[in-house]
């Protein structure tokens, strides 16, 4: 093809982008979340990829409807045959933050239009009692904070329910406008009266997920969710308690309960595995349990009326009864099971550019297993939840599902904890049997799922991945005891469940390492519109923080086989053949020669641009020339090409400091890709760089002057003083353009910085006032009220303080803390947030440590700290060998940080990290090339390391502390192995700025 000829070409995909995930062929194994039938002729089912399906004959034919979006949509509600909602949404890469999406039709689905205007969080259930009345419930978000909304305009505006505590609400039902029941995570119920959102007082469902409610008028109700979870309730959601008669014996702890249908007395439940449904025809005293012929999870369910019922679920599967629920028929499915399966304990451990291979491109069905969670011991304030992104970004690459369970939490991250503490945790929640549940766990989503090939972590008896290694083990027995009748007999005779054989497992191996299956990331997959790396490039983003390019290449070592040898392949399904169109293969669509042609155009050209950036990695100079050549380095790509490249380019100005640069790129982004999802991460960076004063002295402050006095620092002022200017028009933007994102705290708490410092102080109170006066009773709400606290003092400060004391004389730097100063100071004392230092030492094999201590002083030149820490019984406190180096990884130490917001904007600061040898490291903002001047002496005390340090206020800031001033300060500590301590709460090993205490000078 001549060269004009694919120029052509490409401009046509870029106006009218191809996404693969609305063909017909992905859509029709897309996981179907909900089904509503207005009669026993009419009835639709939504889920993945945008995927409606029709029937107007009870199920005899299912026809796929057109809805236009691309994204999940998890609720479908219908009043008649003609007037009818559907409602999901989808997530924002690297926030972890989510938009709602709204449907609407009026011809029983023959044209669907999205509601414009709107600014939801994404939904989980939406109902309408009439055209015009209706509620929603989903993710909370910064305009609706509690997550429930109510409408009376036919979903064309909503109003926010008040709530004291934002939740993540799974399911929900309401009886009429103002009353109803919500179901979340965690074991989280509530309840909805006259308007508000109230909580539930009852005891803990522990570590279950409630996943549906259903109310009966006038006021009963059902409620299930994991483990076999299933309650009653006689007031409206006010209690909960367990129906009159029990389940079948010995089968409720092989489900996890999500699908829910009542009529009257009557009631039908489902879950995961989809072997069974329960039946009670008489309000819970009686049960009958019914196969459905399939082991696929079972998503909703809904009943016309007492006899005729139709289920849904995963593969796009569709199950449906004309006898109350006796017998099951299969009308439709995608497939029968997942030909590919992945077993991991996190999202961000799966490697999606080899599912975006055999699943995407190669048409393979496939799905993961995630067996960790790591929300238990403090709830992510991410808007849309890990197992929500998780699951997206496989569905993004070409897969079908990833599921997470409840059962085997985890610590934060960082601690390193060895593989028996690990076990620990899981039998602390399974009732000492946690590692038997894992495996029992395992074995039934092998029975379930039915693999041929499957893909984990590699063995590592040596320690360097206790937790890959603990799941390789569990795996490689799974795989022996899913195909043995015998083991775990229940899950056949009593689940129905059948024995599975696993023809090959793949370790995935550590960057850099090869294997006998390696996949190179710039290859091609053309039915998915670009390389590998590309097309995973933003799902990986929906489960990261932060942007990390692709490796070249991905190792895969074939581990176990029950093939001959001479069949093993270098492919992962060699030996065997799955026919496209089969049970576990969707038919595979052709590309045409045109396409496939400009699609290799667009990929040597993104090729090309990340060559660049590695070259210009290590190269100051070239990456300033290349911020002012971006228009070469995107030219020829498609937008979502053009974006991944600036993205990546101002990610690593930020990171090697270079933040002029950064902010450059993120303009030109924000500039020419405004509606891109990664437009609001580089908006959100832009407003706190220029708000921020750590970047402000970052950029412009003392390291390059030697100075003491901000008076005499040779600073270009007029761009000083530019720089609030600059992010109140961005502010101006942002609301304009993005009117959910200017709601969020992390935007506005810098722009109120911004507007102190222009000099207008009332915006910033506004906004405050308005967050105080708001339902949200979180952190965020902490914070602005603090900030009325300190305007007007009245009462107790709402958040943690510390008082850093004058030095009258400056303390000697021996680590000794023996100065006169610090025996006037006050400490700040560091407590294991899950209070395991006070009670749970012996679970640990008395391993916890003392909670450590951290003080502040000052004088004119220098902060000063002192931190004492007692030691952890049995853990190795070797010396410091060698010199100091710049930057150490301190990640395998005892280690205290300490977090400075001199602006109070939490969202930018300076970290100060001191290992128990003395070795310091800092960043700012994330910037490791931050390198300031400070002293740091350790020492031993008794059971306990202690260390000092001295910070030069001029690498800080020109605006020196005086009495009153108050910094906003974290005090954190990690203890590798061992645990964490933290002086506020929220706190984690990755820092939550928003918990952060205040540091009042005296």
């Amino acid at each position: 093809m001549a060269n004009a000829a694919i120029l052509a070409l490409m401009i046509t995909l870029q106006i009218h982008p191809i996404d693969p995930a609305v063909s017909d062929t992905m859509r029709s194994d897309a996981r179907l979340i909900d089904v509503c039938f207005v009669d026993p002729h009419h009835g639709w089912a939504v889920g993945d990829r945008g995927t409606i399906w029709h029937t107007d004959d009870g199920g005899r034919r299912w026809q796929l409807q057109r809805s236009g979006v691309a994204c999940r949509l998890e609720s479908v509600c219908f009043i008649d045959a003609h007037n009818g909602w559907a409602a999901g949404g989808f997530s924002h890469p690297y926030t972890h933050t989510g938009s709602g999406v709204l449907l609407s039709t009026n011809d029983g689905g023959r044209h669907w239009q999205p509601i414009p205007g709107l600014v939801l969080p994404p939904i989980k259930r939406l109902r309408f009692f009439n055209r015009k009345h209706g509620w929603a419930v989903g993710c909370s978000s910064a305009m609706f904070p509690s997550g429930v909304m109510t409408t009376d305009s036919g979903g064309r505006t909503w109003r926010p329910v008040t709530g004291a505590k934002p939740a993540d609400w799974v399911g929900g039902d309401f009886l009429d406008p103002h009353n109803g029941a919500l179901a979340g995570r965690l074991g989280t119920p509530a309840m909805v009266r006259q308007g508000g959102v109230e909580p539930v007082r009852m005891g803990s469902f522990g570590l279950r997920n409630l996943r549906q409610v259903k109310l009966v008028a006038p006021v009963y109700g059902w409620l299930v969710g994991d483990g076999g979870l299933v309650m009653m309730t006689a007031d409206l959601g006010a209690s909960w308690q367990s129906p009159p008669g029990a389940l079948p014996e010995g089968l409720t702890e092989h489900f996890d309960f999500e699908a829910l249908a009542v009529r009257g007395p009557s009631a039908w439940i489902a879950g995961t595995p989809g072997s069974r449904v329960f039946h009670s025809p008489d309000a819970g005293r009686t049960w009958h349990a019914f196969a459905t012929g399939t082991s696929l999870p079972i998503r909703a369910m809904t009943f016309a009326d007492d006899r005729h019922g139709w289920a849904v679920g995963e593969l796009g599967t569709i199950l449906a009864t004309a006898d109350g629920g006796q017998t099951w028929q299969r009308q439709r499915a995608g497939g029968g099971r997942a030909a590919l399966l992945g077993i991991f304990a996190d999202g961000r451990d799966v490697p999606l550019e080899l599912f975006a291979k055999l699943c995407g491109e190669e048409g393979y069905l496939g799905a993961v297993e995630l067996l960790n969670r790591r929300d238990f011991q403090r709830p992510a304030s991410d808007e849309v939840p890990a197992a929500d992104r998780a699951h997206e970004a496989l569905v993004a690459v070409g897969a079908d599902a990833a599921c997470t369970a409840w059962r085997f939490p985890l610590q934060q991250e960082g601690l390193m904890l060895p593989a028996e503490r690990i076990v620990d945790g899981w039998d602390r929640a399974n009732d000492g049997v946690g590692l038997s549940e894992l495996q029992s766990h395992v074995v039934r989503r092998l029975r379930m799922w039915r693999p041929d090939v499957i893909v984990t972590y590699d063995a590592n008896p040596h320690g360097k991945d206790p937790l890959g290694h603990l799941i390789n083990q569990v795996v490689f027995q799974a795989v022996r005891q899913a195909a043995d009748p015998t083991s775990f007999a229940e899950q056949i005779t009593l689940a129905g469940l059948q024995p599975w054989s696993v023809k090959k497992i793949y370790a995935k191996l550590p960057p850099a390492v090869h294997g006998s299956n390696d996949l190179v990331t710039d290859e091609l997959a053309a039915r998915l519109g670009g390389s590998l790396a590309d097309v995973s490039s933003m799902p990986h983003g929906l489960l990261d923080d932060r942007f990390t390019a692709a490796p070249p290449r991905l190792g895969f070592h074939l581990v176990h086989s029950d093939l001959p040898q001479a069949s093993a392949g270098r492919d992962m399904f060699s030996g065997f053949v799955l026919l496209p169109g089969g049970e576990a293969r969707r038919a595979l669509q052709p590309v045409s020669p045109e396409r496939l042609e400009a699609l290799q155009w667009a990929a040597k050209r993104q090729r090309n641009a990340r060559a660049i950036l590695e070259q210009t990695q290590k190269d100051p100079l070239g990456g300033m020339q290349l911020a002012a050549q971006s228009d070469d380095l995107i030219r020829g790509l498609d937008a979502d090409g053009a974006v991944r490249v600036l993205y990546h380019l101002a990610g690593r100005y930020h990171h090697s400091g270079r933040w002029t640069q950064a902010a450059e790129i993120y303009r030109v982004l924000v500039d020419r890709y405004a509606e891109h999802p990664l437009s609001r991460t580089a908006l959100i960076w832009l407003v706190q760089y220029y708000a921020g004063g750590e970047p402000a002295w970052r950029i412009q402050g003392a390291q390059r002057f030697a100075v003491r006095q901000a008076s005499a620092l040779s600073i270009d002022t007029s761009q000083q003083e530019n720089r609030p200017d600059r992010a109140a028009e961005l502010g101006k933007l942002v609301e304009r353009i993005r009117p959910e994102l200017f709601a969020r705290p992390e935007l506005r708490f810098p722009l109120a910085v911004a507007h102190r410092r222009q000099g207008y102080p009332r915006q910033a109170e506004r906004y405050f006032l308005s967050l105080t006066h708001g339902s949200r009773r979180d952190c965020w709400w902490e914070c602005a009220r603090s900030e009325q606290w300190f305007a007007e003092p009245k009462g107790e400060l709402p958040k943690s303080f510390l008082s850093c004391v004058v030095a009258r004389r400056k303390p000697r730097l021996d680590g000794q803390l023996d100065d006169a100063v610090w025996q006037r100071a006050t400490p700040a004392t560091l407590n294991d947030p899950q209070k395991d230092d006070a009670g749970q030492a012996d679970a640990r094999q008395n391993t916890t440590p003392s909670p450590a201590t951290v003080m502040l002083a000052y004088d004119a030149e220098f902060l000063y700290l002192a931190m004492r820490c007692p030691r952890a019984p049995g853990i190795g406190y070797e010396a410091a060998e060698g010199p100091r180096s710049r930057d150490p990884d301190l990640s395998a130490h005892d280690r205290v940080e300490v977090f400075l917001d001199l602006d109070r904007d939490f969202a930018t600061y300076y970290r100060l990290v001191i290992d128990h040898r003395g070795q310091p490291a800092e960043d700012c903002w994330g910037d490791r090339t931050w390198n300031p001047t400070w002293f740091v002496a350790a020492a031993t005390d008794g059971d306990a390391w202690t260390a000092e340090a001295a910070i030069p206020m001029d690498q800080l800031t020109g605006r020196y502390p005086t009495s009153r001033t108050v910094w906003a300060l974290g005090l954190q500590r990690t203890t590798p192995t061992v645990g964490f301590q933290s002086w506020t709460t929220p706190a984690a090993t990755n820092v939550v700025p928003e918990g952060f205490g205040y540091l009042v000078f005296e």
